[in-house]
């Protein structure tokens, strides 16, 4: 399961695309589940329509055949619904399905993937053989669609402003502009499934000092060095930003705050443990970074609450002696 999900977080850096990537995706699924049907509906931007992006077998429709259905129609259903579908028979759903629909897709199951609070694909599986699908094969499904979330949503804003405005020229990292959408929809997603996560807010321990003494090239290499540590001890599904200046933002999914909080140890340890050297690599010298961590809902139930958590708890590390991960009590 955790290998399918960092294959779908890969999509996200090959190309921003969905059109070109829907395939991969789709033939992924397949395999996960498996299942013999899998559908990647995506709404049109000129007719608003759901329309088939991508498709590993039989297209997954209502009707028993395509002139007596819209091509979406599918779509169209769990798209107003606004929440996953789980069907595990469909003869159970007769004004749902026409007999000869029911055959082939006898157990079905369908995700809604939101950009900005709308539904912009929806992503459907089904299997001849009644009851085939169960909860868990719900939950797997949800995981990897919530990555390819991701990718739709990355594509929706590249489209518009372009790659480069989304990530920052000195570390190659996603930038603020694209955090701010990103915890945006995290938040939305906790609510609407009763998840937690959690974030990380990292500063460089007296980087000034840094710059001072070995001048501002060595300072952007440290820079670009503690992004590949953090980069490097990270699961595929957790996001890193450059925050500003010398601050490093991490969104860890569906990770309470002690399991958080030892991933924050972790890359603290990573950057500690590292030999940084000077632009010219006369000199070898000690990083450290200072960890804030906060959870959502426990420190904050919005964006901006759960972000000023996150940053005094930097705070708290920084005044008891830098080099250190702090967890603030529960927001009262």
């Amino acid at each position: 399961m955790l290998s399918a999900l960092y294959e779908v977080s890969r999509l996200l850096l090959e190309n921003p695309s969905v059109q070109d990537l829907g395939e991969k995706f789709v033939l992924l699924v397949a395999k996960l589940l498996p299942a013999p049907c899998v559908t990647l509906y995506l709404r049109d931007a000129e007719s608003d329509a759901f329309t088939v992006a991508a498709s590993a077998g039989e297209p997954i429709r209502l009707a028993d055949d395509q002139q007596a259905s819209t091509e979406g129609d599918f779509a169209d259903w769990v798209a107003q619904r606004g929440e996953p579908v789980f069907i595990a028979s469909t003869s159970a759903e007769p004004g749902l399905i026409r007999s000869a629909s029911k055959r082939i897709f006898a157990s079905l199951m369908g995700i809604p993937l939101s950009v900005r609070g709308k539904v912009e694909a929806v992503l459907a599986v089904a299997h001849p053989k009644p009851g085939y699908f169960d909860h868990h094969h719900l939950e797997m499904l949800t995981a990897v669609a919530g990555q390819f979330q991701q990718v739709l949503e990355v594509s929706r804003l590249t489209r518009s402003v372009g790659l480069l405005a989304l990530t920052d020229g000195l570390t190659g990292l996603f930038n603020r502009r694209y955090l701010e959408l990103r915890l945006d929809e995290e938040v939305r997603r906790s609510h609407r499934y009763g998840k937690c996560f959690s974030l990380l807010l990292a500063d460089v321990d007296h980087f000034k000092r840094i710059n001072d003494t070995w001048g501002h090239a060595t300072g952007d290499l440290v820079l670009q060095e503690v992004a590949r540590r953090l980069l490097e001890n990270l699961r595929e599904i957790e996001l890193v930003f450059r925050y500003g200046g010398e601050e490093f933002l991490v969104i860890l999914p569906e990770t309470p705050l002690q399991q958080a909080a030892h991933v924050a140890q972790r890359l603290r340890l990573a950057v500690e443990q590292h030999p940084f050297r000077t632009v010219n690599g006369s000199k070898l010298f000690r990083v450290t970074l200072s960890v804030g961590v906060a959870e959502f809902p426990t420190h904050g139930a919005d964006k901006l609450s759960l972000l000023a958590s996150a940053d005094r708890a930097l705070y708290v590390a920084k005044e008891q002696g830098r080099n250190r991960v702090e967890v603030l009590p529960p927001a009262a």
